[in-house]
């Protein structure tokens, strides 16, 4: 209709398809495929039919795409995700306690993993399940655990410098210049005059300490998010038919490294009962595995996050 030319191979309801297609060829045609959608974010049937159907669009471009296409359609995903243009639910079923958390500054990570947990699932179903020969599966594998890693370089970069906890007070007139710090980090240093919290009400002074811990200790945050995304790329290596996950296998063990940094890194992150719920959880959720060697593997990594909290 989206050129007036006749091409067969796109029949009605295929219009989504081709606007996924054309928006991977080229970063420009990508920005004039977004700029060009129209779609009314205050009408919530509209967003659900879209939603609908761009995951249906997704999962059958994913297998045809390499990987500078995919990145460009990575930038769509957020893009629409971040404009409330593409609703992703967050499930809460790899969670087993409710987190006292802040995940706003995260919404767009862990949507998209859960999308993509979402376009593999279809892909691995039934209705998929003749579609794709090997070679097929090792490329998406390729895709995938390079869009895992995309999102784990995301989320790390939210990370303060350092640990508050980690940062003795005699080391304070040596801290970096406010140019150097993240965000985060000169967030908590705005306003901390000792004098003037001490003539503070207790409440406010309360607050203030919060709000402190909220900016310059979001590893408890990042730390969640990496569970999430263990999960997930877990839940798919399971899926995955014709043993192609070693791709996956080594992303689960990079989210495990970055764990253990973090904890190592943050010690407040995570307590000792946490970490032990952690070791217990990740655990379980390998043990779906069917390769052995790989179990043990990631099992062997997984004792080995122990919290180091004081």
């Amino acid at each position: 209709e989206w050129t007036g030319l006749d091409l067969p191979e796109y029949g009605q309801g295929t219009g989504l398809l081709a606007w996924m297609e054309c928006c991977s060829l080229s970063d420009s045609l990508r920005s004039t495929m977004l700029s060009c959608l129209s779609l009314d974010r205050h009408r919530p049937d509209h967003v659900s039919m879209f939603s609908k159907g761009l995951l249906v669009a997704l999962t059958q471009t994913l297998p045809w795409c390499s990987i500078s296409q995919w990145a460009r359609l990575l930038g769509v995903l957020r893009e629409l995700i971040t404009s409330a243009r593409l609703n992703v639910p967050f499930s809460l079923e790899y969670v087993d306690y409710l987190p006292l958390l802040d995940l706003r500054q995260f919404s767009c990570e862990l949507r998209l993993s859960v999308l993509l947990l979402r376009v593999l699932q279809f892909l691995c179903g039934s209705s998929c399940s003749n579609w794709l020969f090997c070679d097929g599966w090792a490329h998406i594998c390729r895709l995938y655990a390079y869009t895992v890693r995309d999102i784990m370089n995301c989320v790390k970069a939210k990370l303060p410098l350092h640990s508050p906890s980690a940062v003795p007070a005699s080391a304070a007139p040596n801290t970096p210049d406010s140019t150097d710090l993240t965000p985060s980090v000169k967030a908590a240093k705005i306003d901390h005059d000792p004098v003037k919290h001490a003539e503070d009400s207790p409440q406010e002074s309360e607050d203030a300490h919060m709000e402190a811990g909220v900016h310059t200790a979001p590893s408890q945050e990042v730390l969640f998010v990496l569970s999430q995304l263990f999960c997930h790329v877990q839940h798919i290596q399971v899926m995955m038919p014709g043993g192609q996950s070693e791709p996956l296998f080594l992303c689960s063990l990079e989210i495990l490294s970055h764990y253990e940094a973090i904890m190592a890194a943050f010690p407040d992150s995570c307590s000792y009962v946490e970490s032990d719920n952690t070791r217990h959880f990740f655990s379980t959720i390998t043990d779906n595995l069917n390769n052995q060697h790989m179990k043990a593997v990631l099992k062997q990594k997984i004792a080995q996050l122990v919290s180091s909290a004081a």
